[in-house]
């Protein structure tokens, strides 16, 4: 039984920013990654052994933001969606993000953290959206499901959200350094959209809010500004159906059990069909170098949208 978890720093009395875990975060994991056989790739910490790594020096800087308890291991790529065991929220809805706010930033790189993946990448982020490229939506519920572990996002001038993941809508692919930009995925037209970056928090993966954010992006899709009116379908990208059925076929040599679940069937049901398989995502390795993971490009035909 392993246990994922994510450090948060509190503000200092100086009114420093709310979840900044800074380098030193990602400098400790991926020394503790690197050499613990119990790791898959960056999702999965032994508890015992990070808290001796995050809280030796300021224990009054940090507290668990999120627990939970799993009997798997689990990738470090695009997020695994659970089935829906509770009813969703009524008033769920997408907001859209706005990364020239330091205290979104903040936000969303907490998320990332738990995520396991991208949050190094928010400044890229910021830069997309900046450009056009990318559009970032909050999920959100209403406040009444706020939990001691699930902080309100407060907005200047509007209101504070409960904002308990986020979900991306790409009008450029913009992959892994070192990887060719897919028109498949995202095409220069707008008649394709890609849609990435869907996470939840695992507190609230058993409400249904997965599909519902696939709905309302693949609805936000085909209007504008946003998305666009010549969208036709949207695709998505995850990792390759492979590395959940041998331990033959993990690429770093470290031969780990694979992950329990995968996302493929899922996005299958959602009407996704798979087209392409090549290498999409990179992991640093301790000597260095770069370790190839292979991505599954799917697409789903939304057809035309009604006229209203």
């Amino acid at each position: 039984m392993i246990t994922c978890f994510s450090f948060v720093q509190l503000p200092d009395q100086e009114g420093g920013n709310v979840f900044n875990l800074g380098a030193s975060y990602d400098a400790a994991v991926t020394q503790y990654v690197s050499t613990n056989s119990k790791c898959y790739k960056r999702s999965i910490y032994d508890i015992e052994t990070m808290s001796k790594l995050f809280l030796h020096s300021r224990p009054e800087k940090y507290f668990i933001m999120t627990t939970i308890t799993t009997e798997a291991n689990v990738t470090a790529g695009p997020p695994t969606t659970q089935s829906a065991k509770k009813k969703l929220p009524e008033g769920s809805r997408l907001v859209f993000m706005n990364l020239e706010s330091q205290e979104e930033r903040d936000f969303l790189h907490a998320q990332r953290i738990i995520c396991g993946w991208g949050s190094v990448d928010i400044p890229k982020w910021r830069d997309s959206i900046s450009k056009g490229h990318r559009t970032l939506f909050w999920i959100v519920i209403p406040t009444s499901y706020k939990t001691e572990k699930t902080p309100l996002l407060r907005r200047p001038a509007t209101e504070e959200i409960l904002a308990v993941g986020h979900v991306a809508l790409d009008k450029v692919d913009k992959p892994a350094e070192g990887v060719a930009p897919d028109v498949t995925l995202a095409a220069p037209d707008g008649s394709v959209l890609l849609i990435s970056t869907l996470f939840v928090l695992p507190t609230f993966q058993s409400y249904g809010l997965g599909a519902f954010a696939m709905d309302a992006i693949e609805a936000v899709a085909q209007e504008e500004p946003y998305g666009s009116k010549n969208c036709r379908a949207t695709t998505i990208n995850t990792l390759a159906k492979k590395y959940f059925e041998s331990p033959d076929n993990d690429p770093t040599g470290r031969r780990e059990t694979p992950p329990s679940r995968n996302n493929i069937a899922w996005y299958e049901r959602r009407g996704y069909v798979a087209y392409s398989e090549y290498i999409r995502y990179y992991e640093i390795m301790p000597d260095g170098g770069r370790c190839g993971w292979c991505g599954v490009c799917m697409r789903k035909e939304l057809g035309l949208k009604e006229a209203t």
